[in-house]
């Protein structure tokens, strides 16, 4: 068997705080203000800030809002 599939197999779960931003769809200092204003958990790995995908979803359900009259 040649080379290592293990990598296409598996789906990240932890995004970086640029690729955070591009999932979310707003800039990497709107992501830090969340993370600094403990709206979103982190985890910080050699001074870089990384967000798990399930917090980020769970974080855009809690803040979805319905136009009411």
């Amino acid at each position: 068997m040649k080379g290592n599939k293990i990598g296409s197999a598996l789906q990240r779960r932890l995004l970086a705080l640029k690729d955070a931003a591009v999932y979310i769809g707003c800039s990497p200092w709107a992501v830090r203000d969340k993370i600094w204003d403990g709206e979103i958990p982190y985890i910080k790995l050699g001074g870089k800030y990384f967000l798990d995908i399930a917090d980020i979803d769970k974080w855009i359900e809690n803040n979805k809002t319905r136009f009411t009259f």
